[in-house]
C-alpha cells in the first residue's frame, strides 16, 4: 500500500508539473507570437515613415501630373493612413509598459501624415511654397525617424524578453522534474 501511494503520489507531482509548465510555455509563447506580430506592424508603420519623405521630395521634382503618379505622390495621404494603422495595431500587441510610449508617439506621426499631404498638395501647385515648408517636414521626420527606432528596439527587447521567460520556465520543469524524479526514488526505496 505504502509502494502504491508513493507511485500515486509521485505520478500526481509529475502530472502537476507537466500541467504548470506546459500551461506557463503556452503563456509564454502566445505572448511572444502577440509581442513578434507587433513588432512587424510597428517596423511596417516605420518603413511607410520612410516612404512617405520619399513622396514628400519627390513631389518636389514631379513637374507634371504624369510625373506625380509616376512618383506615387497621390498616395501619400493613404501610407500616411496605413503608417497610424500600422503603429495603432503595433501599440495593442505591445506589453503594457510600452504602451504609453505609442500613445506618446502617435499624435507626432499624425502630424508627420498631415504635413506631408499638405506638402505633396501644395507642391502640385505652388513649388516655392511647398519648399519652404521642407525644413519643418523634415524635423518632424528625424523626430519620428527617433521616435520610431526606439520602439522597434523596445518591441525586439520584449521579444527577447518572453524568449528568457520561456527559457527560464523551461529550466524551472527539468528541474522540478528531476526534483519529483529523486523524491519518487527516494519514496521507494524507503519502503
Amino acid at each position: 500500500a505504502l509502494i502504491a501511494a508513493v507511485g500515486v503520489g509521485a505520478v500526481a507531482a509529475m502530472a502537476g508539473v507537466s500541467w504548470w509548465g506546459s500551461q506557463a510555455q503556452a503563456r509564454t509563447a502566445t505572448a511572444m507570437v502577440e509581442i513578434s506580430t507587433g513588432m512587424s506592424r510597428q517596423w511596417n508603420a516605420d518603413m511607410m515613415h520612410d516612404g512617405i519623405r520619399g513622396d514628400v521630395l519627390g513631389s518636389l521634382d514631379a513637374l507634371t501630373r504624369e510625373r506625380r503618379v509616376e512618383y506615387e505622390v497621390p498616395n501619400v495621404s493613404v501610407k500616411a493612413s496605413d503608417m497610424l494603422e500600422h503603429l495603432d495595431a503595433a501599440a495593442a500587441a505591445a506589453p503594457p509598459e510600452l504602451r504609453a510610449r505609442f500613445a506618446d508617439v502617435r499624435p507626432v506621426a499624425t502630424i508627420y501624415g498631415t504635413t506631408a499631404t499638405d506638402v505633396v498638395a501644395v507642391a502640385a501647385t505652388d513649388k516655392a511654397r511647398s519648399r519652404a515648408q521642407i525644413p519643418a517636414f523634415l524635423e518632424l521626420f528625424e523626430q519620428l525617424e527617433t521616435d520610431l527606432g526606439e520602439l522597434d528596439a523596445a518591441m525586439l527587447d520584449a521579444v527577447h524578453a518572453q524568449e528568457r521567460e520561456g527559457a527560464a520556465t523551461a529550466a524551472t520543469v527539468s528541474r522540478l522534474t528531476w526534483l519529483v524524479g529523486l523524491l519518487a526514488l527516494a519514496g521507494f526505496a524507503g519502503t
